[in-house]
């Protein structure tokens, strides 16, 4: 079993990414990981995207303020053209089937 010890930085950054969606320098510190941007600008050249922002932009209480926050960003989901088309014409074919 792997505990947190045998991971590396990235590994520990990359499992708490994947796992609450975002990650904080407050964290990062926490763990004794002092390169998060490193490891971010890392994984973004690797395809991970992620927004960023600071805890005030986000509305967090004052001492959370300067606290800043990597934010995965979920992939938008592109509808099927074809399939809606098809759908349209199934649906006009049951109202033809009615009318019949």
């Amino acid at each position: 079993m792997i505990t947190l010890k045998d991971m590396t930085q990235q590994e520990k950054v990359l499992e708490k990414f994947n796992r609450d969606n975002e990650v904080d320098n407050f964290w990062a510190i926490e763990n004794k990981i002092l390169r998060l941007g490193s490891i971010m600008c890392d994984l973004k050249k690797k395809g991970t995207n992620f927004t960023t922002m600071f805890g005030k932009e986000r509305g967090f209480e004052r001492n959370l303020w300067k606290n800043f926050y990597y934010i995965k960003v979920q992939p938008k989901k592109v509808f099927n053209a074809f399939s809606l088309e098809m759908i349209e014409k199934k649906k006009q074919d049951a109202r033809l089937q009615k009318l019949i």
